[in-house]
C-alpha cells in the first residue's frame, strides 16, 4: 500500500513542476542500459546548491552531463530525495539514461504501473564504476592547479 501512494506521489511531483514529461520516471529500453564507462556522482546539500551545476535543465533529484566517455552526474543528498519521494537508485537510473543518450524532453520515458511491488531492474551498477566525490570539472580544475604549482616551482 505504501509503494501504491509513494509512486502516486513521484508521478504527481512531476507532473506538478514539470520536470519530467507525463510518459515517465525511467528511460525507454534503447537508453535503460549500464553505461559503459565511469560514472562520477557528485551530491549536492540542497535544491539551491544543485541549481547551478544544472544549469537550465529542468530538475528534480539531480541531472547528467555526458563528457566524452564520463557520466557526470549530480543528485541531491539522500534526505532532499526522500522529500521529494526519490531514492538514490531510482535517480542513477533516469540520469544514466541521460547519460546513454535519452533527451532531456524525456520522450518515451515510462513509470511502472501503480501498485508493483519492485521496479523493475534490468541491471546492476558495477562497485568500482561509480566514483563519489568532485566533479569531473572540478578533478580537472585541482589537477591543473597542481601542474601548474609543480611548473613554478621547477
Amino acid at each position: 500500500m505504501k509503494r501504491v501512494f509513494l509512486t502516486a506521489g513521484i508521478a504527481a511531483l512531476f507532473l506538478a513542476t514539470g520536470t519530467a514529461h507525463a510518459d515517465g520516471l525511467l528511460p525507454p529500453k534503447e537508453y535503460d542500459y549500464l553505461f559503459p564507462g565511469p560514472i562520477i556522482i557528485t551530491r549536492k546539500s540542497t535544491p539551491e546548491e544543485l541549481a547551478p551545476a544544472c544549469g537550465r535543465q529542468k530538475f528534480l533529484g539531480g541531472c547528467a552531463k555526458r563528457i566524452a566517455y564520463v557520466c557526470q552526474i549530480y543528485m541531491l543528498d539522500d534526505e532532499w530525495l526522500e522529500r521529494f519521494g526519490l531514492t538514490y537508485k531510482m535517480v542513477l537510473r533516469h540520469e544514466t539514461g541521460h547519460c546513454n543518450g535519452w533527451g532531456a524532453d524525456h520522450a518515451g520515458g515510462w513509470t511502472p504501473e501503480l501498485g508493483e511491488e519492485e521496479w523493475p531492474d534490468p541491471y546492476e551498477f558495477q562497485p568500482d564504476q561509480i566514483l563519489e566525490g568532485p566533479s569531473i570539472f572540478d578533478r580537472f580544475l585541482e589537477l591543473g592547479k597542481r601542474r601548474l604549482k609543480e611548473m613554478e616551482e621547477k
